[in-house]
């Protein structure tokens, strides 16, 4: 889960995970940074384990991801922090997310929105050969650059409605898979 509070990504996560089979689904939810608010409370209520990746709260540290205050360094700080990101963020989130996959034996991943959200759940089910499944419900129009990298690592993409169906078609031609499940 890339998201924190509450709000529509962590509504859905909650009614999936209450209505999960338990017979045949034993569910584990990772957020890729702390995340402790009243969602994760239920969650945890609803006998899911929860782990985190990144001891962060809300996501990187912000000198890694404030927007440049300069425009004439843009062309500069934008890959410079982004590698960053890479090495004191994403990687240690990667290395415990891989472990976790081994570990708990996992079959599927279901990442819970839009890809660009998800640099290591996508990255994690491609280098463990996990299949993977990214609900779209939202990001249209976002992720442009890191989304072309990632698309193509998705075994599904589930649209919520006609609008981000459109986004994921037409901005994504790497997609392989999509179906529209609208929510309710």
């Amino acid at each position: 889960e890339s998201g924190s509070g509450m709000g529509g990504s962590s509504v859905f996560l909650s009614y999936l995970l209450k209505y999960l089979d338990p017979e045949r689904f034993h569910p584990l939810l990772a957020y890729y940074f702390h995340n402790s608010g009243s969602d994760t409370d239920h969650i945890r209520q609803l006998g899911v384990p929860v782990v985190f990746l990144s001891p962060h709260r809300t996501g990187p540290p912000k000198f890694l991801s404030a927007p440049p205050t300069n425009p004439r360094f843009r062309t500069l700080t934008v890959p410079v922090r982004f590698c960053l990101r890479l090495l004191l963020v994403y990687l240690p989130q990667l290395r415990r997310l891989l472990r976790l996959l081994r570990k708990e034996s996992i079959s599927l991943i279901v990442l819970n929105n839009d890809v660009h959200y998800h640099f290591v759940g996508a990255m994690a089910a491609r280098i463990a050969g996990v299949p993977c499944i990214c609900r779209k419900a939202g990001g249209i129009e976002e992720g442009r650059r890191i989304k072309p990298l990632l698309t193509p690592w998705i075994d599904i993409f589930v649209a919520i409605s006609a609008a981000t169906d459109r986004d994921q078609l037409q901005n994504n031609p790497a997609t392989r898979r999509l179906v529209t499940v609208y929510p309710g």
